[in-house]
């Protein structure tokens, strides 16, 4: 059991996200694959607003990552919810969260996160080893034995994406032996022009696995945001 360990917040209403097949009909038997996987992702958000100077000045992430005093750009903070919910139908085994940035011109994200969330492992393998002997022909092999090596490896669940650009995302992986499930707080800082305001759409995939196929499906974000700078009086 993967559990993604990020606190959701309460004003967030999640929905339940319909993933639809994104694969053609392969024929008889493939009919449970061809419908949608319903109840196991649900997604709030997302959300957004203007970060205020006076936040920035009290949080020294936000002081390393947003340029003070450029009067032209306006900075938004945006962040959703995602909840994979453990179920008897097919393994989920990746899915990926697509936002898309849209204004004139076209906004950057300077901040992804999570940006890299794994689990550490450690890996034993045997290797066999044949050891050379001195004869009076030649070095000759005789019998082999076994080596324990151990390492330790990193397994990534999930992955930000889309730095620099305006279509930031991330990637969510299945541990091997565990299964996808848990919540997820996602979140993005986001510099647009000052006076051109930001839409967000976004999309979710999936991949399970359904007998031996390996099945994709792809499932809209409700909504859409628009981010605007905040102006007194208005």
């Amino acid at each position: 059991m993967v559990m993604l360990g990020f606190d959701l917040d309460d004003e967030l209403e999640f929905q339940d996200i319909d993933l639809l097949s994104e694969e053609t009909y392969r024929g008889e038997g493939d009919e449970a694959a061809a419908e949608p996987l319903r109840g196991r992702v649900r997604v709030g958000g997302p959300r957004g607003f203007e970060i205020p100077e006076s936040m920035v000045a009290e949080d020294e992430r936000l002081r390393r990552i947003i340029k003070r005093g450029d009067r032209r750009a306006v900075y938004y903070r945006v962040y959703l919810g995602i909840d994979f919910i453990t179920h008897d139908g097919p393994r989920l085994e990746a899915a990926q969260v697509k936002l898309t940035l849209t204004a004139d011109p076209a906004p950057v994200t300077l901040d992804v996160q999570p940006s890299a969330e794994g689990t550490a492992e450690k890996i034993e393998r045997t290797v066999k080893v044949a050891p050379k002997l001195p004869t009076p022909v030649g070095d000759a092999e005789v019998g082999e034995f076994g080596a324990k090596v151990e390492y330790e490896t990193t397994t990534l669940f999930v992955k930000g994406l889309g730095l620099e650009g305006s279509t930031p995302g991330w990637e969510f992986t299945r541990v091997r032996g565990r299964r996808l499930e848990g919540s997820c707080r996602l979140e993005l800082i986001v510099q647009a022009r000052r006076g051109a305001p930001v839409t967000v759409a976004g999309s979710v995939r999936a991949q399970a696995m359904m007998g031996r196929l390996l099945w994709r499906y792809r499932g809209e974000l409700p909504g859409k945001l628009e981010l605007k700078e905040y102006k007194l009086g208005g």
